[in-house]
C-alpha cells in the first residue's frame, strides 16, 4: 500500500477543505449502496482510489449527487488479493464532491460521518 503522509489545512481565502490526514492510495474494495433523487434504491460494487479517516475518494457507474448519503462496505485488502479473511467496515457517508465524466461514471469525494468494523 502507498501513503500519502503530507498535511492539508483549509484555505482560508477559497474556504476549501484539504487533507489533514494520511491517506491510503490503493485500490480497495468497497460495496456501495444508496438512494438517487427519486427515492430508488441503488448499489454497486467498485473500488477506492484512496482513502483515509474521515472519507475516501472513488469511481461510480453513475452520476454521484453532493449531499448524496450512501453507505459503504469496505474491505481492507488490495483488489488483486484474496479478499476472504480481510478486516472490513462499514460507513455511513455523504458525497461532497462529484465529477460526471464523458463515459457516463463519475469521481466522488465522500465524507465518513458513522464508521464500523466488522
Amino acid at each position: 500500500m502507498s501513503w500519502d503522509t503530507q498535511t492539508y489545512e483549509i484555505d482560508p481565502i477559497l474556504d476549501i477543505e484539504r487533507r489533514k490526514d494520511t491517506r491510503i492510495k490503493d485500490a480497495l474494495p468497497i460495496f456501495v449502496t444508496g438512494r438517487d433523487r427519486f427515492g430508488r434504491r441503488f448499489s454497486f460494487r467498485t473500488a477506492t482510489w484512496d482513502i483515509g479517516a474521515r472519507g475516501l475518494r472513488a469511481i461510480a457507474p453513475q452520476v454521484m449527487r453532493v449531499g448524496e448519503e450512501l453507505t459503504l462496505r469496505i474491505r481492507f485488502a488490495k483488489t488483486s488479493g484474496t479478499t476472504t479473511s480481510a478486516p472490513e467496515a462499514t460507513a455511513q457517508c455523504v458525497v461532497l464532491r462529484s465529477e460526471a465524466r464523458s463515459d457516463g461514471a463519475c469521481v466522488f469525494a465522500a465524507s465518513f460521518l458513522k464508521k464500523r468494523m466488522l
